[in-house]
């Protein structure tokens, strides 16, 4: 049998999901996305800390509507930390 879940309730699922990461201040949720397929919350992006990617995952699994979490998180800094204040790579040696 398949479910039939409106736009109204993806929408919704992952408005509850993007609150509960945001409104939780032990997260740094700057740098994830929130997606929702058939009541499946993907988590994709990075988080600084692995307490915090299981945390994320904890908080989204917790919103009404979720029936399952995705946790493709990468834990570290994101590709681009670093580059907005002017910082520069360079290789190591």
């Amino acid at each position: 049998m398949e479910t039939c879940i409106s736009a109204a309730a993806r929408s919704s699922a992952a408005t509850r999901a993007t609150d509960a990461l945001t409104d939780n201040d032990a997260l740094d949720a700057s740098n994830i996305e929130v997606t929702v397929q058939d009541g499946v919350v993907k988590l994709s992006g990075s988080v600084p800390h692995r307490l915090m990617k299981r945390l994320a995952e904890d908080l989204a699994d917790a919103c009404t509507g979720v029936r399952d979490v995705d946790n493709a998180l990468r834990v570290g800094p994101s590709a681009t930390a670093g580059f907005a204040s002017g910082a520069t790579a360079e290789p190591l040696s």
